[in-house]
């Protein structure tokens, strides 16, 4: 497998690449690696509903209030 490894300025990626605050004004190394399978080529495919076969119907109701509800359990009722 070939690759590509080189360092450089991270100024220089600025725009390409989106790094952290941490890297700024540094030297940094950069590998590029091909890809084993072409993940672009490949369709898509949507996740949308995948989890609807574990869903509960009983439960869907107090999802709405669920994450207010466990706040209240565990910190108390603040009003």
């Amino acid at each position: 497998m070939s690759y590509v490894r080189q360092t450089i300025n991270s100024e220089k990626l600025s725009g390409i690449i989106d790094l952290p605050a941490s890297l700024a004004h540094q030297v940094v190394e950069v590998l590029i690696l091909p890809l084993e399978t072409n993940h672009f080529d490949e369709p898509r495919k949507s996740v949308f509903g995948c989890l609807a076969k574990y869903a509960n119907p009983d439960l869907v109701e107090k999802e709405r209030d669920a994450w207010q509800n466990a706040a209240r359990d565990e910190h108390g009722c603040s009003r």
